[in-house]
């Protein structure tokens, strides 16, 4: 994103970036051209970090049952039944 695009309000009120823009932009550039050219250059890609990283955020897609994991049970009735090939509710609202 271009600095001079933000609004005054989240300048003065947002977090403070670690590195300035221009070697952002650079970092962000480098690692994409990396990433296109090992997947045009069919290159295994290491996914051991991405995996660790994306945990939380797939564990929280899951317990609000997000319906891009799975789609959602419609039904009729009150309450959906149980079926393994659609999201009934979420898990987090479940109560034991």
């Amino acid at each position: 994103m271009d600095s001079t695009m933000i609004p005054d309000a989240v300048l003065k009120k947002d977090l403070k970036p670690e590195v300035e823009e221009k070697e952002a932009h650079s970092m962000i550039s480098d690692m994409m051209s990396n990433f296109f050219g090992n997947v045009l250059n069919g290159e295994k890609m290491d996914t051991k970090n991405t995996t660790a990283f994306m945990e939380p955020f797939v564990e929280g897609m899951e317990i609000e049952g997000s319906y891009r994991l799975k789609d959602p049970c419609y039904n009729d009735a009150l309450l959906n039944p149980d079926d393994p090939k659609c999201l009934k509710g979420s898990p987090w609202s479940e109560h034991a």
